[in-house]
C-alpha cells in the first residue's frame, strides 16, 4: 500500500525512501505495477492496475511534482527528508476489473502499444 498523486499528465507519482528495499529494487529494475482500489476491502468495486516503469522525477519538474503530491497528501511532511525522492510511474498497460467476487464482471485493458 502506498500513497500516490498524479502529475499534470495523469501519471502516478510516488514518494519513496532511499533506505527502503523496494526503492533499491525499483532503481535497479523500474518495472512495477500499482493497484488502485477505491476501497481495498470492497471486492465489488472497480479495481485498476497500472503496469509501467517507475522513473526518477527530473529535477526540472521537481517543484510541480512536489506540489501535486503535497496537495493530495498535505500531511506528507516527510517528503522533504533527505532520503526521499519522487518516482513517476510511466504507464504501459492499464487494466480494469469491475465486480470482483460478484455475478457481474467487466474487465478490459488499455495499452500504449
Amino acid at each position: 500500500m502506498i500513497d500516490f498523486a498524479c502529475d499534470a499528465y495523469g501519471s502516478p507519482i510516488i514518494a519513496v525512501s532511499n533506505l527502503a528495499a523496494h526503492t533499491k529494487d525499483l532503481l535497479a529494475n523500474p518495472k512495477c505495477s500499482l493497484l488502485v482500489a477505491k476501497d481495498p476491502e470492497d471486492r465489488t468495486d472497480i479495481i485498476v492496475t497500472i503496469q509501467g516503469d517507475a522513473l526518477l522525477v527530473d529535477e526540472s519538474n521537481m517543484e510541480a511534482i512536489r506540489t501535486a503530491y503535497t496537495t493530495k497528501h498535505p500531511d506528507a511532511f516527510w517528503v522533504d527528508f533527505g532520503d526521499f525522492q519522487f518516482l513517476r510511474i510511466e504507464p504501459k498497460v492499464v487494466q480494469y476489473l469491475s465486480g470482483v467476487a460478484t455475478a457481474s464482471l467487466a474487465s478490459g485493458e488499455f495499452s500504449n502499444k
